[in-house]
């Protein structure tokens, strides 16, 4: 439905060309995301932590676009998802200090998974009966509320926050660890996000964020497809965050629930296109080389460039890069 769409907006020739890269798309992502692995050997320390927070970032980023691009509710609070992986990861952990580190990430995965699922689901409903602003504002609370029960309840981690033994095998560098980690990462949520475009799941969600009322009218189950989604976009985050949480090593409240966190989500979104399968991932990989890399001897105007892309974007590019050069295709193939 949805790639239909897009391609009768499109003259032939423009249309072809989208179908055929389309149809080799998966392939293109494996030889892609394979290639970034195989250069992990031959990085620097630096550069393998930077391309940790790129594939990281990609990845929140690909899990918010399911909920927020998809289905159309764009939360302002997913960085909810990344402190509740962590924090329920550490302390499962924490019950069997003599795993070795295989069966401590099996544990803080599956603890990450299960909670933010639970989560999700328990919200699902009171949550998901709000709708634009309102659901985006409903978000941001739940992250600060979910923020000072961490900070306040000791057993949850307390301000003192929790230390996490290591998930690296015998052996192996740790930053080469979590950078094929977090790339293996991207690769599962753009392959679930590929297959839900493709499925009648996906359509319907489409349809939710085309018109809910319509929709509902029309027989699609409204209510369970976003309960569906919001828990897939958990779940996916949470994993990320526990990961993430791994690759810190010691972690606080703070360092989790950030409002910064939460807001550059929807930065690499909106930057690299809202609602395609790539753009999320395309507009964290270009904004975290421009702020860590490009601008790392000048960290005081980072936030004022984050500020600055946000409101280009928003006047020149609405529908993000990708949409901007499905634009430039558009005008430049013959009708």
């Amino acid at each position: 439905m949805a790639s239909s769409v897009i391609h009768s907006k499109l003259p032939d020739s423009a249309a072809a060309s989208v179908s055929r890269l389309s149809r080799f798309a998966p392939l293109g992502w494996a030889v892609v995301l394979l290639l970034a692995a195989g250069c992990g050997s031959m990085m620097s320390p630096f550069s393998l932590r930077i391309g940790q927070l790129m594939f990281f970032f990609a990845g929140l980023a690909l899990a918010w676009n399911l909920m927020g691009g998809l289905a159309g509710y764009r939360s302002f609070g997913h960085a909810a998802f990344v402190g509740m992986g962590g924090f329920a990861a550490g302390l499962a952990e924490a019950r069997f200090p003599d795993a070795a580190p295989s069966a401590r990430l099996a544990i803080g995965a599956g603890a990450a998974v299960a909670w933010c699922a639970f989560s999700a689901a328990l919200l699902a409903y009171p949550v998901l009966r709000l709708r634009g602003s309102y659901f985006a504002i409903a978000m941001l609370g739940l992250s600060h509320v979910a923020s000072e029960l961490t900070t306040n309840i000791d057993a949850l981690g307390g301000a003192a926050g929790l230390m996490f033994a290591s998930i690296v095998p015998a052996g192996m560098d740790t930053n080469l660890f979590f950078y094929e980690i977090f790339i293996a990462g991207v690769a599962l949520i753009l392959f679930l996000s590929w297959r839900v475009r493709r499925s009648r799941f996906g359509h319907g969600l489409l349809s939710i964020r085309e018109d809910e009322d319509t929709a509902r009218m029309l027989g699609v189950p409204t209510e369970r497809y976003k309960a569906y989604v919001f828990v897939l976009s958990a779940v996916l985050t949470g994993l990320l965050g526990m990961a993430y949480a791994h690759s810190l090593g010691f972690v606080t409240a703070a360092s989790l629930y950030r409002d910064e966190l939460s807001l550059n989500i929807v930065v690499f979104a909106m930057l690299g296109g809202i609602g395609t399968l790539l753009g999320p991932a395309v507009g964290a990989v270009l904004l975290t080389l421009l702020v860590y890399v490009f601008l790392s001897a000048y960290p005081d105007v980072q936030l004022f460039v984050t500020g600055l892309v946000l409101v280009s974007i928003v006047l020149l590019a609405p529908d993000g890069l990708l949409g901007l050069l499905r634009r430039r295709l558009r005008k430049g193939s013959p009708s």
